[in-house]
């Protein structure tokens, strides 16, 4: 399965503020931009596709010279990167065709493409080069962006290793990725690899101002050591995934980005 990630660099058109947790801006400057590239596709997803074959980053600014609670001050002409990874061929070809000089719009902020950096992947390059590594005993994921789980039908902060790995090989079977990982299996090894180092904390985000998530932020390592081989294999593929899968919840609206180390 081929999928890839862009990432625009992106230019203000004008000085104005930004809320800091603006993920669900994003998601909805993705659809618009989609929906300009290719409304049958767009209209497609939004409506039809349960699980989006897509994530957002949060907006990336080079410089923030001010912050008032939780909004930022994006200065005229100042830069910014904003990634999307896609999981679909006509998604990727569609977000591609956005020509230079397209604005996003964040609220009130209009953010203009200056140039785009398209990568793409194959599955089965992901999974050979995770295979080739010498053997790995340390995973690091590092949560860039508020992230969240669902347990017991509530807000979970607590990123055990069973939900975090549980949430990737969701996201793999349900994106349709075409190597198959067996759920169970996944979950066994997972309680076998233990939290060794952690810095983070958690927050309360606002979708809107009566919807909060409760969410957390920071860097986790875990040990496989204890692991069997096969069991550490399949665990690694996942957390390499994760770069571009996004962990736990609303990963479309710039939830559970993270970036994985392999020690």
């Amino acid at each position: 399965m081929l999928f890839g990630e862009i990432i625009y660099r992106l230019q203000a058109v004008q000085t104005n503020w930004l809320i800091k947790d603006h993920g669900s801006l994003v998601h909805g400057a993705f659809f618009t931009a989609l929906a300009s590239a290719a409304p049958a596709l767009a209209k497609q997803v939004h409506d039809e596709m349960e699980v989006k074959p897509f994530t957002v980053s949060l907006l990336m600014p080079e410089t923030v010279k001010s912050k008032r609670g939780n909004r930022l001050l994006i200065e005229k002409a100042s830069m910014a990167a904003l990634r999307f990874t896609l999981f679909s061929e006509p998604l990727l070809e569609a977000m591609c065709a956005l020509p230079k000089g397209y604005c996003f719009q964040l609220g009130k902020l209009m953010m203009r493409i200056e140039e785009q950096c398209v990568r793409t992947y194959e599955e089965e390059d992901l999974i050979r080069n995770c295979l080739a590594l010498t053997q790995v005993d340390m995973v690091c994921f590092d949560f860039t962006s508020p992230t969240s789980f669902h347990k017991q039908e509530d807000d979970y902060i607590l990123p055990l290793p069973e939900l975090i790995w549980g949430s990737l090989v969701d996201k793999w079977q349900k994106l349709h990725m075409e190597a198959p990982i067996d759920r169970e299996m996944v979950r066994q090894a997972a309680e076998n690899a233990l939290l060794v180092k952690f810095s983070g904390h958690s927050e309360r985000v606002y979708l809107r101002r009566s919807c909060g998530v409760n969410c957390f932020t920071g860097s986790f390592v875990f040990s496989l050591r204890h692991l069997a081989q096969d069991e550490r294999d399949v665990l690694v593929v996942l957390a390499e995934f994760a770069n571009f899968a996004g962990v736990g919840r609303m990963t479309g609206q710039g939830f559970g980005n993270v970036m994985v180390r392999l020690e």
